[in-house]
């Protein structure tokens, strides 16, 4: 199923239908993905779309990041690499997920953990805790690395923040 982040349409001003249902858009195309063809007509409002809980969800770039990593999960992980922890975790919400090649020995290493509805940032850095590492964001990635290089990304991430013209919290 496809959702519409309602506050977004809303702001845009654009009209649904009464019973609050979109109007209906049918596509036709050959030989191209479906995510293609999305990425493609929402790019034309300046939307996007992400995979939020079981559907998919259409909202703004701004939104998408802050949804996606606020989703709502559960874990019962009992010695598990942490790669495969984090990797089936990053899949199944439609995360992008990279783990540092220099750290691949310790992304092998056993976790465990029992998690009820806790946000899934929070759930990819306790993972990546448990097996001494550092799970840091950039924009819509998750670089699980060493805490020598998040500390490293962190600080560019704030300086790159700050020279931003357009950012209005520098």
């Amino acid at each position: 199923p496809i959702e519409i982040d309602q506050n977004v349409f809303a702001s845009m001003q654009i009209a649904f239908m009464p019973g609050g249902d979109p109007a209906l858009i049918q596509v036709k195309a050959k030989n191209e993905k479906a995510s293609q063809l999305l990425r493609k007509f929402l790019k034309t409002y300046h939307l996007t779309y992400i995979i939020f809980e079981d559907s998919i969800l259409v909202t703004t770039e701004e939104m998408a990041a802050t949804r996606q990593y606020r989703q709502r999960v559960s874990v019962d992980l009992e010695d598990v690499p942490l790669k495969k922890a984090v990797r089936d975790l990053a899949k199944n919400h439609g995360i992008n997920l990279v783990i540092d090649p220099k750290v691949k020995n310790q992304a092998e290493t056993a976790v465990s953990l029992q998690l009820e509805d806790v946000g899934l940032e929070t759930t990819l850095r306790l993972l990546a805790e448990l097996a001494s590492l550092k799970a840091v964001r950039m924009g819509s990635v998750t670089f699980v690395t060493s805490e020598e290089t998040a500390k490293k990304i962190r600080k560019e991430e704030k300086q790159q923040q700050s020279d931003d013209p357009s950012n209005p919290y520098a």
